[in-house]
């Protein structure tokens, strides 16, 4: 039997809920993209959370007390999982 405290739920910020802490797992983005959002701290294993869902699929995260808007496309490259 698996124990359910173990199993991560693996999504993109695309399906998160609002006000969730979340765990950065990976992000399929190129390498310029990649290395902008490193420059900024989100890297893996970085605590965020999606605080606001905007038009079209994009989404604003924060990390401590900086927040970033992201479209579409990138939110739905990060791959999170729930911290709690």
């Amino acid at each position: 039997m698996v124990d359910k405290k173990t199993v991560k739920k693996v999504t993109n910020l695309e399906d998160c809920e609002l006000q969730k802490n979340l765990i950065i797992d990976s992000v399929n983005l190129s390498p310029d993209q990649c290395f902008r959002l490193r420059e900024i701290g989100l890297t893996e294993g970085a605590n965020i959370q999606v605080c606001q869902n905007c038009g079209f699929g994009g989404k604003v995260i924060s990390k401590g007390a900086e927040r970033l808007g992201v479209d579409r496309n990138i939110a739905e490259s990060i791959n999170v999982h729930y911290a709690d």
